[in-house]
């Protein structure tokens, strides 16, 4: 009954629950939707004129707005049951505090997984059909180079969604208890973590540039330092979290 209760959770956080009828979400979404084609198209000159392959590879560096998309849907799934008035129906369930917390962290991961698969699909086909601009028809070599390069970048932005998602999930818990002031010392110190990450993931991944023009990815065995040191992290922030609200959330 528990483990149902458990997947039960986590299947109603991926479905979402209902909220008031607002038209302000799907105005943003059409706002987002026009300045992308409107980039499109803004870019499509430029790339005639003075494009290369590498342009085209650096459409996979999107994906970096999406670890912030991981760290909102966290944050959303633990301010949702006050914005919808369910937190004290959630917190009474017949289910630790630490699974709670963590029903909502794995709905975050698999939302953010599919996210990424429509993204990278979007962007697939935005750059192949960009590259008869650049090259004057498809080539097979630059279209598996593309799609690739597209694969590695976003299973390398993948690793960092645990913790983006455990640390949106983390914030908002804590800005729903007595705790809140707290805050600003959590930003001050995923900022730390965010330079620390960079310091040394950075090293390990480097792009090279290919003779064609194209780019390259090259990782390295000290990339799992960052990555392994970031799933633990993600863990101790949801074992936070789950305390928080064991003890200091209000209801």
């Amino acid at each position: 009954m528990t483990a149902q209760t458990f997947w039960s959770l986590v299947a109603q956080d991926l479905k979402g629950r209902k909220r008031r009828k607002s038209n302000i979400a799907g105005m943003w979404w059409i706002a987002y939707a026009i300045a992308v084609a409107l980039l499109v198209v803004a870019t499509g000159p430029y790339v005639s004129l003075y494009g290369k392959p590498t342009f085209l590879n650096a459409f996979w560096s999107f994906t970096w707005a999406l670890l912030f998309a991981a760290f909102g849907m966290g944050n959303g799934f633990i301010t949702r049951e006050w914005e919808i008035g369910t937190v004290g129906w959630w917190l009474t369930l017949p289910l630790p505090r630490r699974q709670l917390v963590l029903a909502k962290f794995l709905a975050c991961l698999l939302r953010s997984a599919l996210i990424f698969a429509v993204v990278y699909v979007i962007i697939a086909l935005v750059g192949l059909c960009m590259m008869p601009v650049l090259e004057g028809s498809w080539n097979t070599a630059a279209v598996a180079s593309f799609l690739i390069t597209g694969l590695e970048w976003n299973a390398l932005m993948l690793g960092l969604i645990p913790v983006a998602g455990a640390f949106g999930l983390l914030m908002g818990t804590v800005g729903r208890s007595t705790l809140r002031p707290a805050l600003p010392l959590l930003w001050a110190l995923a900022g730390g973590g965010w330079w620390a990450w960079f310091m040394v993931g950075g090293r390990a991944i480097t792009i090279e540039q290919e003779t064609d023009g194209g780019l390259h990815l090259v990782v390295t065995w000290a990339v799992l330092y960052p990555y392994v040191a970031g799933f633990i992290l993600a863990g101790l922030m949801i074992a936070l979290a789950s305390y928080v609200f064991a003890r200091h959330v209000e209801l």
